[in-house]
């Protein structure tokens, strides 16, 4: 009788009951967002097709993902492939779908995609040193919203399209655990942190809106809806004032870098032992959508380059979308730690500000020709060696080890980790138990400026500039 009591109260608890009940965050997005339908039969399709759609998929994600990663693979990795990728038995569930817009030839649809499923992943990783390491992808967890455009309608073949657009909408969530195989995680210092940052990059750089993937259903010339660069953002990084200390002895040597594009990084070079550094070096950075694309800057000290989020100095974004064109604007950005500036209404903590002169330039089309030809240029250059820019997985991974050695705090045989939340959590050969992983500098060994010579070489640490891009002081003003 009680049983059937609480039945009856469950059933007749409203939407605001439910949200109340379960979290805004657990609800399906059709209650969340009205405007979203559920998809039930779609769901029950899915599960049925599964088991063909999984062993199709398997093979065509390894075909796709391996270049990808190629791109992203830090410089001290000279193998990362599959050895192993299976999608596993459960399906993924569609929580909602609906028809964000229709206009001239395009019908945009975003689904809300859920997976939790038992896929067998393994990831085989080999070093320049000689180090083989394969490790198991476990407890993978998927959350994004899936944006899928209809374009280029003919009205005569079936399917009446002649291509889509995939994106996401918005930064996905990816949970994980890592599990070496017949190994150590310890064997290759910061393997974590690597994984994380190569996902991170190549998904937000490859899939999150306006980057897009083309798929043509019905033959045909598409380029003109691959994404184009529009414009350049030259960016000056003056100076910095106001820094706080990260180390214990001495004074930190203070480096930014600036990107708009994750895979094409910027940094200038070092100063040392101030908090007042002046750089005065400018970059060019290529643009495809400047109301959704923002510049990000982060300033790090040299000496602790590589280590945790903790090491970071602070760090700031810029819309530049209402820059008036051709004309130089300057901007004081006060600078964050990385987890604040996810805060709202929340008290900041003050790291300092940084001096940045901002200028947008609008591509002719002869401009837009050649800054894609260099994009893909450095793209496949990146394929080829694997390396390219200061990809944060390899800053993970080197900045200590090749610098001036890391020691692993801790044991375990396998570490989790979150893409969609700025920290790497869990347990793990060298990474201190069940909390967050850390490293310890070493203080022995070859003298600060040697090592810091050895971190640069392993890390090409060069001031650079993206494709089409030129490097160029400037005075401050």
């Amino acid at each position: 009788m009680q049983r059937a009591v609480e039945i009856a109260s469950l059933a007749a608890i409203d939407i605001a009951g439910l949200k109340k009940l379960c979290g805004e965050k657990d609800v399906p997005s059709w209650i969340n967002f009205p405007e979203f339908e559920r998809v039930v039969w779609l769901n029950k399709e899915l599960k049925e097709l599964w088991p063909y759609v999984s062993k199709a998929a398997s093979a065509v994600i390894k075909a796709s993902v391996e270049p990808i990663l190629a791109q992203y693979r830090p410089p001290l990795i000279s193998s990362l492939l599959f050895t192993k990728l299976t999608l596993g038995t459960t399906a993924p569930q569609i929580a909602g779908v609906r028809i964000k817009s229709k206009k001239g030839e395009e019908v945009v649809l975003e689904l809300d995609f859920k997976w939790g499923g038992n896929p067998s992943v393994i990831l085989g990783i080999k070093t320049f040193t000689g180090v083989s390491l394969p490790v198991q992808v476990k407890d993978l967890q998927v959350f994004a919203l899936v944006r899928i455009s209809f374009s280029k309608f003919t009205g005569e073949a079936f399917p009446c399209f002649g291509a889509m657009l995939v994106s996401l909408s918005q930064r996905p969530t990816i949970n994980y655990t890592l599990k070496a195989v017949g190994g150590n995680l310890g064997a290759i210092p910061g393997i974590q942190g690597m994984i994380k940052d190569i996902i991170v990059n190549a998904v937000e750089d490859s899939l999150l809106w306006p980057r897009r993937i083309v798929v043509p259903i019905l033959p045909g010339d598409y380029r003109d809806l691959e994404l184009r660069p529009v414009g350049k953002l030259t960016v000056a990084l003056v100076k910095a004032e106001g820094l706080r200390n990260t180390v214990t002895m001495g004074t930190s040597d203070p480096l930014a870098i600036a990107w708009v594009r994750p895979l094409f990084k910027n940094q200038t070079r070092k100063v040392n032992n101030t908090l007042t550094p002046v750089w005065d070096e400018s970059f060019d950075m290529d643009v495809e959508d400047p109301e959704l694309q923002k510049l990000c800057i982060k300033v790090v000290d040299y000496d602790m380059l590589g280590l945790t989020a903790a090491t970071k100095m602070g760090s700031a974004t810029v819309e530049f979308h209402a820059l008036p064109p051709d004309t130089p604007t300057e901007y004081w950005l006060d600078l964050l730690d990385e987890d604040d500036e996810k805060k709202v209404g929340q008290s900041k903590k003050d790291l300092g500000r940084i001096h940045v002169k901002l200028t947008w330039h609008v591509y002719t089309k002869e401009e837009q020709q050649a800054a894609m030809e260099k994009i893909a240029a450095a793209a496949e250059a990146r394929k080829q060696q694997g390396s390219g820019g200061v990809v944060g997985g390899a800053v993970d991974m080197v900045g200590d080890a090749a610098g001036a050695g890391a020691k692993l705090i801790g044991s375990g045989a396998k570490l989790a980790g979150s893409m969609g939340k700025s920290v790497l959590s869990g347990v793990g050969s060298g990474l201190g138990g069940s909390g967050r992983f850390r490293f310890r500098k070493s203080m022995e060994g070859s003298p600060k400026e040697e090592r810091k010579v050895n971190g640069d070489a392993a890390l090409g640490l060069t001031p650079r500039s993206s494709p089409g891009s030129s490097l160029r002081r400037q005075s401050a003003a």
